[in-house]
């Protein structure tokens, strides 16, 4: 795993990157228990603690059994049942929900202030029927988002 910091060139294990981040950056760590994320300041902290660490809820769009916490349906379930965006950096085929699409740009092509607002203006490649299903169906493109998840964790 690389180091996601500009012109920082550090790699090693997660556990190295997350104490380079802490030691060098001075980032700050979660407090919830078994949780590795670290974060370059307390309000990054208190974002990250009101998405991932909530309550609980169920999914609302017709036929999807999902359930979770209240900012991770805000931020990431709900779009999954809109539409599909491909990722705006030449001959990249990645292509998620805006807000999939955002962190893939930021991580993989390292350009941190690309946001989800910023995703929704690339070039839809697909879109979801009423029952919240991609037209698409299920495809390779979950792989893609793995991978995705892949490189944030192993650099």
């Amino acid at each position: 795993k690389k180091c996601w910091v500009k012109e920082c060139s550090f790699a090693g294990s997660k556990g190295d990157v997350n104490l380079h981040l802490k030691d060098v950056h001075k980032f700050v760590e979660c407090t919830e228990a078994a949780c590795e994320y670290v974060g370059p300041n307390k309000d990054a902290i208190y974002s990250h603690g009101r998405h991932f660490h909530t309550g609980k809820m169920k999914c609302t769009f017709a036929g999807c059994d999902w359930e979770g916490t209240t900012g991770y349906f805000t931020d990431y379930h709900k779009d999954q049942h809109g539409p599909i965006y491909k990722c705006p950096e030449r001959n990249c085929p990645f292509k998620q929900s805006p807000t999939l699409l955002a962190i893939h740009v930021r991580y993989k092509h390292r350009r941190a202030d690309f946001t989800v607002e910023l995703a929704r203006k690339c070039g839809v490649v697909e879109q979801a029927n009423n029952d919240g299903e991609s037209e698409r169906g299920i495809s390779d493109d979950a792989d893609d988002a793995h991978a995705a998840d892949d490189d944030m964790d192993s650099g």
